[in-house]
């Protein structure tokens, strides 16, 4: 999915694992033209797994290693002022956290969110502490919805 704000393509995906689908991203870029590619949950990369695209500067939160599960990476174009944010000791998610600074605008804290299967009630916690963050805030992710509490 593609979505613009504010002059700012942004995109995301539930990968359900990157590493096999790497060789789609390049056709993906060159006709969309992100500037953000939000679109990485479930990245399923082990550590030592580095994925790679031209002129795009990558960031990541690695899931669970053995297997490989969850995870999310931003891919945000290099030419782009921002800053990670780094908030440690999540309790029910996984998310990649950048402030975006563009110019003449209050900056835009956008967040990739991975809320894993399994229902634990702190995950509210943890997306409120993202909210919290700034008064602009973009969350794109997987939230596994599958009930209505």
């Amino acid at each position: 999915m593609t979505q613009t704000t504010k002059g700012l393509a942004i995109c995301y995906w539930n990968a359900s694992g990157i590493t096999g689908k790497m060789h789609d991203f390049p056709a993906f870029v060159d006709e969309h033209i992100p500037d953000l590619l939000l679109l990485l949950q479930e990245t399923k990369l082990k550590n030592n797994k580095g994925i790679y695209l031209p002129n795009y500067l990558l960031y990541r939160n690695d899931g669970p290693q053995n297997p490989a599960s969850g995870g999310t990476a931003i891919f945000i174009k290099n030419s782009i002022s921002h800053k990670e944010i780094f908030i440690p000791n999540f309790s029910a998610i996984s998310a990649t956290i950048l402030t975006i600074n563009l110019i003449n605008q209050p900056p835009i804290t956008i967040a990739s969110v991975y809320v894993p299967c399994r229902f634990d009630a702190r995950f509210i916690n943890d997306l409120n502490f993202i909210l919290n963050n700034n008064s602009s805030v973009i969350l794109c992710g997987d939230f596994n919805a599958h009930h209505r509490l």
